[in-house]
Parts: C-alpha cells; structure tokens; sequence
C-alpha cells in the first residue's frame, strides 16, 4: 500500500474529468466519438465496444478511453488559453499535485512512496521534441503515471468529500494529547465542486448499469470505477469507490496484481468490503461469494516453460529484493531514531537556554553577600593596599638614593674642577715670579 506504486489504470480518468471540467475543455454537452478507441494522425487507442459518441458521465460510466484522450489533446493543443505546450502540461500537473498525487500524503506510517505525475520538464528531457500525441496515454492512467494504492484510496475519498482530502492517518486519538494538526486540515483541490458532482453521476451510472453494476447493492448507494492497468504479463484489476453516496463513510481502492479486468477482482472485493464496513456483516449470499473468491487461483501464464535454471534466479532476485527492502525499513527506523534523538538534544537546549535567563530575573536586586565574605574581601583588600604602599616607599627609597647619588657625582665634579683653577693659579703665580727674577737680573 505504501512501499509501491504502479500504473492506476481508468481510476485516473476521474480526476481528468473533474481537471477537463474545471478548466472548460468539456461541458455537459461535449462529446466525442469512439469507434473502438482514438483514432488521429495514425496513432490508435484502443477501447471496448459502447454506444458513440458519449458525454461525460456515460463516459466515466463505460470508461470509455476515447473520450478522456480527446480532453488531454484538446487541453494541450489550446493555444487560446495556454500560450505553450508547457504552459498546459503544467497546468495540468498542478491539477493532479493537488488531488495529492505525485508527492507523499503524510500517513502517520513510515516507508511511504510519493508515486510519479510528469511535467513538461520531465517531457523535456525524455523527448526533447514531442506534442500531445507523445503522452496521451497518460489521459488514461498509463504511461509515465504512477500511484500508491493509498493514493487511489484518497481519490475516492476527495470525491466523496467533494473536492477535499484529509491527510490519512492510522491513529485517530492519543489519550491526554491533541492530535496532529495536519491530521484535521482539509486540503481543497483545483476542482470545482460542479465538476466533483459530474464525476459522481458517473461513478453512481457505473455501478447502476456500468462496468461496476457487480457492485450494486440494495441497502445503499454505492459510487465506484474499474481500472485494468496494462501490464507486460497480464493486467491489473483495479476498483476504487465509496459508500454511502449522500452521507458517506468508506473509501476503498482494491488492486490485484495480474487480476485482469477490473471487474474480475477488483470489484467483487471492493464491494464485499463496503458491504462488511457498512453493515457490520455479509448476507448469506455474498458469505458464499467471499468464500468463492478466496478459493480462487490467479495464473500467470508465461509464454514458454520457466527453466530449472530460470526459477532460482527469479527466487534469488525476489530474496535480494526482501533483504533490500528489510535494509531500507532498518535504515528509515535508524533515521527515525536520530531524529528524535536530535529533537530530544534540542529540547534539553532550549530548557537549559529559558533556565539561563529565567536566573536573572529570579536573583534579588540588592544583593546581601555573607559577613564571612565581606571580611574576607576586606582582608583581601588591605593587604593589597599593604603591598601597594611598601611598593611605593621602595620607589621612593629608589629615587632617593638615586638623587644622592647624582649629588655627590655634582660635588666630586666640582673639588675637581676647584682644583684644577688652583693649580692653574699656581702655576700662573710661579711664571710670573720667574718673569720678576729675570727682569731683576
């Protein structure tokens, strides 16, 4: 339901109903031919025989192929009203985007696959030059499409909704918490409400007289459409429905793989389910036709006999393929666990954070220290104004004796230059007494 996705098969032309309608490629009055499929410009898609040409609801009704190939060409070949070919594929993706395909709806259940809706950038690179013809298939629930089972389920269920989904989920309460918000949102689609009752009456035609009329039930309404999804081997049964039309309670989608036709399987378990939902147990009748279909063998007729050899390779793959799958179910739960592992470490962070500034607020705002405190700090506090004041008497002493010093360098300079003149003197006196005793002489 969740860990695969295939090809929806004629499950999809609902929602193109409801995106033609919307978008005024069709009306109530359209209708367009089919000759056993769509013929044009040599390319054929083939459809089973019905009454031609048929409107909307007969279309849904029949799943007539033709019809809903038409409405994609027609979409993408409107130049009046998209200015490209990309501008119209776009459109239409954003169609199917918001019918919750193409991406992951949310279920409270790991390992989800988000399917696959293409754009005009996906065509882009595939084609490089292509035109409406090259994906027409897609009108039809083939090709390049791909959903989940639970997307096909939630289709039914936006229709039944009239055009909203809610996001599935398994837990519908948790005792002493709320739940998710995402869980309650009502997510409304690009379709008009018109266009969902359109798609409606044709789903109710199918099952009246239609290729559901096996679904039919005379306790309630019951609105429903098959799907045969193309396979190489053989086809898909596919049933997608709800119950009751006016009030209603269940959305189901059925896919068996290799069931053929829609109605082979696909709708005969639907219907069966609705019915045990609905009330609570099967009629005698249908018991026995649940009983029938668990008896039933799906065959898969291969072209030529499987070899020895042949059979232990498809075994060896399809053991590769569980260990793969149990790697990546381990691999998401050890993603889960870091995550909240990573969640937890930040809430604890947060706390200590609102803690840190919620201590501020809490403190006094005239602080009274302990007298202990107090006395040790002035203790503190005097001796290093002791310290400071022997520092400063030192520096004092130092610029003393230093001073002296520098005094009694001046004094010594001064005797000997005292000196120095008295001998100068002297030595003047001396010559001038040996001048007086030469002139006397």
């Amino acid at each position: 339901m969740l860990l695969w996705d295939n090809t929806p098969g004629s499950t999809f032309k609902t929602g193109q109903a409801v995106t033609y309608y919307t978008e005024g490629i069709v009306s109530d009055s359209t209708r367009y031919p089919c000759h056993h499929g769509f013929y044009f410009k040599g390319l054929h898609v083939g459809c089973h025989a019905h009454a031609s040409p048929v409107s909307i609801v007969p279309a849904i009704s029949t799943s007539c192929n033709s019809y809903f190939c038409w409405g994609l060409y027609h979409m993408l070949a409107n130049r009046r009203k998209y200015k490209t070919l990309d501008d119209a594929m776009d459109v239409w993706r954003d169609y199917m985007v918001s019918m919750g395909f193409g991406y992951k709806l949310g279920i409270d259940l790991p390992g989800e696959k988000r399917g696959m809706i293409p754009n005009a950038q996906f065509y882009d690179h595939a084609f490089k030059h292509w035109n409406p013809l090259s994906v027409i298939s897609i009108s039809i629930g083939q090709g390049e499409v791909n959903l989940t089972p639970l997307q096909i389920a939630n289709l039914g269920a936006t229709i039944a909704n009239r055009g909203y989904y809610i996001a599935p989920h398994v837990v519908r309460h948790i005792q002493g918490k709320n739940l998710d918000k995402k869980y309650m949102e009502h997510h409304r689609t690009k379709g008009s409400v018109r266009a969902y009752q359109e798609v409606i009456a044709g789903m109710i035609s199918s099952v009246r007289g239609g290729t559901c009329a096996h679904a039919f039930h005379p306790g309630y309404s019951l609105a429903g459409k098959t799907g045969t999804a193309q396979n190489r081997g053989k086809d898909h049964s596919v049933f997608m429905g709800f119950a009751p039309v006016d009030t209603p309670k269940i959305a189901i989608a059925v896919y068996v793989e290799n069931g053929g036709f829609g109605a082979d399987f696909g709708v005969p378990i639907g219907s069966l389910m609705i019915e045990q939902y609905i009330n609570g147990k099967l009629t005698p009748g249908d018991a026995a036709q649940a009983d029938a279909l668990q008896k039933r063998h799906i065959s898969y007729a291969f072209k030529h006999p499987l070899t020895h050899s042949d059979s232990l390779r498809l075994d060896s793959i399809k053991r590769v393929n569980m260990i793969k799958d149990s790697l990546k179910l381990v691999r998401q739960k050890q993603d889960m666990a870091e995550a909240e592992r990573m969640k937890e470490a930040q809430k604890k962070k947060e706390a200590e954070e609102k803690e840190k500034k919620k201590q501020p607020q809490n403190d006094p705002a005239i602080r009274v220290e302990p007298e202990e405190l107090i006395k040790q700090d002035k203790k503190e506090k005097d001796k290093e104004d002791d310290k400071k004041e022997k520092e400063k008497e030192k520096n004092k002493d130092n610029k003393d004796s230093r001073k002296e010093s520098k005094d009694k360098n001046k004094g010594t300079d001064k005797s000997k230059e005292h000196e120095k003149s008295k001998s100068k003197g002297q030595s003047k006196d001396k010559s001038k007494s040996k001048e007086t005793i030469n002139r006397a002489k």
